[in-house]
């Protein structure tokens, strides 16, 4: 578990905020075959087994698509409390600079106008999420 870790989930956490949401559904696909043969690997599994939650869930793994969101929503957090370097937080416009009525209890940031290609950048997925 340690080897997998160390030698793939980093790469892979180091860029999937970015590129993830960007990605076509069978890129998508890909990567979580990827993952579950590191799954089949870790646990000494048959080639073929399949990889179901309860495998998932005893390495304390999440799924590639949860995984991805989990990071984003991790660097939201981190603008949010400014623990992140101010050239994340450039986009990010806080829900109460918009204006001066509160829409949530919560606070957070306004979402992006944009639909088009825009809806699929760090910047909106994250004020989405």
């Amino acid at each position: 578990m340690l080897l997998v870790r160390s030698l793939k989930q980093c790469h892979f956490d180091c860029a999937c905020s970015v590129w993830y949401t960007g990605l076509t559904n069978s890129i998508k696909n890909k990567l979580q075959v990827t993952q579950n043969k590191l799954i089949r690997f870790i646990l000494d599994l048959n080639p073929r087994a399949h990889v179901g939650h309860q495998n998932v869930q005893s390495l304390n793994l999440l799924p590639v698509n949860k995984r991805a969101e989990h990071i984003i929503l991790c660097y939201m957090f981190k603008i949010k409390h400014k623990l992140a370097p101010a050239f994340m937080d450039y986009h990010q416009v806080p829900q109460d600079t918009v204006h001066s009525y509160r829409v949530s209890k919560r606070g957070g940031f306004s979402l992006p106008k944009d639909k088009g290609s825009g809806s699929k950048s760090f910047s909106f997925m994250g004020d989405k999420l």
